[in-house]
C-alpha cells in the first residue's frame, strides 16, 4: 500500500512527478524497484530510503528493505530547481499468489495453486477457509462449493509475524436441461421445448438453443422453443451462461414418427407441461456436517401455481409450507439450524391438468446437495422421469 506523505512543487515544475514501487507492497529481503514518471527531460533523480540510502544518484532504482514495517522514500527531482516528493511505503514479510491468477474466476472442481512470495526464509503457515493447510511453500487443491473463499498466509520473519490473505468467489457451472411435449411427436407437427437448467448461483444469463443440429447455438433463445421435425431422429441442443461466462451445454436426441402409423390419440390428449415451466433453486453454504440454507425460490409457473415445500431430517424448522405463486415467485428463506448431512428437501410445483414439476435436495456433508429432476403428472402424488 502507497500513501502519499508530502510533496512541495516550485513554480518551475510543469509536471506532478510519481513514482511507482514493484512489487507493491514490497516484501523484507526481496528486491524492490522504484520508477519514476512526470519527471522533466534531463533532470537528475536521486532517491532517499528513509535515510538509509540518502539520495543516490539512481533514475531507475533498486532497494531491499530487510524488515517489514513502514518507510518514508524520497524522490529528489533536481531540473535547475529541486523537488522532494515522498510517500510512505509499507513493507511486508507475507505474500502470496495464485495460479490462476485473481482475474479468473475458479470453477468447482479446478486445481488451484497458492504460492508463497513472502521473504526468504520465513516461516509459513497456511489456512484455508479455517482449516489448517500446513506450512510448504505452496498448497494446490480444488473447491468443492460454490460461493466465496478465504486463504491466509501467516509468516514469522525475524522473529515478526505477518500475514497476507486473499478473499475470492468460486463459481459452479450452470447445469443445463430441457423437456418437450409432446413427448412422441408426430412428424411435421409443433414441438414445444421447455429449458429446466439451473445455477446454483443465481439466474442464467443466456440460454441458445440448436434446433437443427449443425452445431450452431442460434435457432432460437431464452427458456423454450418451437420446433417442427421431420420424420426421425433429430439431436437438439441446448447452451446456458451464467453471469460469470461459464456455459453448460446437453444434447438429447427427438424422435418424430410419421403420421401415416401413429395411431389417432385417445381423448383426452396426453396433458402439456406447466407454461412457463417452472426453475428451482437451493441456495446456501456447505459445511463440513452438511449445508446452511438460506433461501428456497421457485421461479416461473403459471399464476395459481401451488408450490409445497417438505423438509424432513435433523435441522429442519418446518415438515411441510404450502405457498400459491401470485407473481410468478415463490421464496422461502427461514431455515435458522444447519440442515445435517441425510436431510432431504422436497419442492412440488402443481397446476391443474398439466404436467409440473418435482426437485429433490439430499444434505451431503462437505458435498453439494444431491439433486434430482422430475415431472409431476396431474393428479399424481409420486414424481415420475421427465421424457
Amino acid at each position: 500500500m502507497l500513501v502519499l506523505a508530502c510533496v512541495s512543487a516550485p513554480a518551475a515544475f510543469a509536471l506532478d512527478p510519481d513514482f511507482t514501487v514493484t512489487p507493491s507492497p514490497p516484501i523484507a529481503g526481496r528486491e524492490a524497484t522504484f520508477r519514476p514518471s512526470n519527471i522533466p527531460e534531463g533532470a537528475t533523480v536521486t532517491w532517499d530510503y528513509d535515510g538509509a540510502n540518502p539520495f543516490d544518484a539512481d533514475p531507475d532504482a533498486t532497494h531491499t528493505f530487510a524488515e517489514a514495517g513502514s518507510y518514508m522514500v524520497t524522490m529528489r527531482v533536481d531540473d535547475g530547481a529541486e523537488l522532494d516528493f515522498s510517500k510512505t511505503i509499507t513493507v511486508k514479510s507475507a505474500a502470496f499468489h495464485r495460479d490462476p491468477d485473481v482475474s479468473t474466476v475458479l470453477e468447482t472442481g479446478q486445481l488451484a495453486t497458492f504460492t508463497s512470495d513472502s521473504s526468504p526464509g520465513s516461516t509459513l503457515s497456511w489456512e484455508i477457509d479455517g482449516v489448517d493447510f500446513g506450512g510448504a511453500e505452496s498448497v494446490t487443491l480444488s473447491f468443492t462449493s460454490p460461493g466465496t473463499h478465504v486463504v491466509q498466509l501467516d509468516t514469522l520473519y525475524n522473529g515478526k509475524s505477518d500475514h497476507a490473505t486473499s478473499t475470492f468467489r468460486v463459481n459452479a457451472p450452470p447445469v443445463a436441461g430441457f423437456v418437450w411435449t409432446p413427448t412422441s411427436p408426430v412428424a411435421g407437427g409443433e414441438v414445444q421445448l421447455f429449458s429446466t437448467s439451473v445455477d446454483a448461483e443465481g439466474a442464467l444469463a443466456s440460454e441458445a438453443w440448436d434446433l437443427d443440429g449443425d452445431g450452431d447455438f442460434d435457432d432460437a433463445f431464452g427458456p423454450s422453443a418451437k420446433a417442427s421435425l421431420g420424420a426421425g431422429n433429430h439431436d437438439v441442443s441446448l447452451r446456458v451462461t451464467d453471469g460469470d461466462g461459464v456455459s453448460g451445454t446437453i444434447r438429447r436426441t427427438i424422435t418424430a414418427v410419421a403420421s401415416a402409423v401413429v395411431p389417432s390419440p385417445p381423448a383426452p390428449s396426453t396433458p402439456a407441461f406447466m407454461k412457463p415451466f417452472p426453475t428451482v433453486r437451493l441456495v446456501g453454504l456447505v459445511v463440513r456436517g452438511g449445508a446452511r440454507i438460506t433461501l428456497i425460490e421457485v421461479r416461473g409457473g403459471p399464476r395459481g401455481a401451488r408450490v409445497t415445500v417438505r423438509c424432513s431430517g435433523e435441522g429442519c424448522p418446518f415438515r411441510s409450507r404450502r405457498r400459491v405463486a401470485e407473481t410468478g415467485r415463490v421464496r422461502l428463506s427461514k431455515f435458522p439450524r444447519i440442515l445435517a448431512a441425510g436431510a432431504r428437501i422436497q419442492v412440488f410445483v402443481r397446476a391443474p391438468g398439466v404436467i409440473g414439476k418435482y426437485v429433490g435436495f439430499r444434505i451431503r456433508a462437505a458435498k453439494r446437495p444431491l439433486r434430482a429432476d422430475r415431472c409431476l403428472m396431474p393428479g399424481a402424488a409420486v414424481p415420475t422421469p421427465c421424457r
